[in-house]
């Protein structure tokens, strides 16, 4: 049984439009109130975040939703933690509908809005803070400790948070949303504006975490810098809908044969027909280019679906045209490549 299922699921927002005023009626998805509004103020605006999405997170899974600003992830996370209702389609939490389901006893949900430690006091530390949000929740005192173990904070329990860095704040943070100890955490951003080193250490932290409690991690962002090395699988979002689901490595292959030999060679004599003379020898490749780089040097690239293969035809076809190979690089297709190919299309995907 799955932890989430969305199935074709669409949101609508709509609003009305009163001399140059909108008034916002993201919540009330009733088509009675927008008709009332309707007639009552005129014009109705609507904008569609959500379009008709089906999706399925497994349970334990580390689940990245990938896209550009507006694409819909965030809609699509409070809509899974309960916080807006769909306009249609249904949304199942390990197999029952959100309809009438307690949603919070099963859902975490930290918001982007929260990075940063918007929520907690500087002055009071990481256990002052935690238990006053346990208290709250109706949360023993015992399981502040253990997500303060959990995220690697126990050392600094009782410093002060003013005194923490950006990365220590965001896993405070994470530890309040582990508090509650619901079997599914929803991420919107949580490492916005984090250094490299700070945003690797959290995601790492974080799959750790993942791993030891059997939580189910939605992580929503736009950044790609980690999504191949941590997430289970992903799903990139565009203009409210879901264009690709899989894991990294399944993403990558629907780039096709795309790894591309990169040599950098010196000729000593004429280049004049050189690309087409390996085209000739190194059948079987789905293309051969060569550029000159400056004023000695040369590229050869060539685009294969075996990397290794091709080097070892490659290699000896060049020596035979009395050209000296001085490095050769190969890069293998990335997620980065086919997120570029599915947002922005192909220009993209070239350069």
């Amino acid at each position: 049984m799955a932890a989430v299922e969305l199935d074709n699921v669409t949101k609508v927002f709509v609003a009305r439009a009163r001399k140059g005023m909108r008034f916002d009626m993201a919540d009330y998805p009733s088509g009675f109130v927008t008709a009332l509004l309707y007639r009552l103020y005129g014009r109705t605006l609507q904008h569609a975040a959500l379009k008709g999405v089906s999706l399925r997170v497994e349970r334990g899974e580390f689940f990245g939703l990938l896209g550009p600003n507006g694409s819909g992830k965030t809609t699509l996370l409070r809509i899974v933690a309960g916080l807006t209702p769909p306009t249609s389609g249904s949304v199942r939490i390990f197999g029952r509908d959100v309809r009438g389901l307690r949603v919070h006893e099963y859902v975490t949900y930290v918001p982007g809005a929260l990075a940063g430690g918007a929520w907690v006091s500087m002055a009071l530390s990481a256990y002052e803070n935690l238990v006053a949000r346990a208290r709250l929740l109706g949360v023993p005192e015992r399981r502040v400790r253990e997500v303060l173990d959990l995220m690697g904070l126990s050392e600094h329990a009782h410093k002060p948070v003013g005194t923490f860095s950006s990365g220590m704040v965001a896993r405070l943070e994470v530890a309040a949303a582990l508090l509650k100890d619901a079997p599914i955490v929803l991420l919107d951003e949580p490492t916005a504006g984090f250094s490299p080193e700070v945003e690797l250490a959290f995601h790492e932290h974080l799959r750790e975490v993942a791993r030891a409690e059997g939580k189910t991690l939605i992580y929503a962002t736009h950044h790609l810098h980690f999504a191949e090395r941590f997430f289970d699988r992903v799903a990139v979002m565009k203009e409210g809908r879901v264009v690709a689901v899989g894991s990294p490595s399944e993403l990558k292959a629907k780039l096709g044969p795309s790894s591309t030999v990169s040599a950098k060679v010196l000729p000593r004599g004429p280049v004049e027909g050189l690309a087409e003379r390996l085209r000739a020898e190194l059948e079987g490749v789905e293309g051969v280019a060569v550029r000159q780089l400056d004023e000695h040097f040369w590229e050869v690239r060539v685009v294969c679906r075996d990397a290794e293969e091709a080097i070892t035809r490659l290699v000896p076809a060049l020596v035979r045209a009395n050209v000296l190979v001085r490095r050769i690089d190969v890069r293998e297709p990335t997620l980065e490549d086919l997120y570029l190919s599915l947002i922005y299309g192909e220009a993209h995907e070239a350069a």
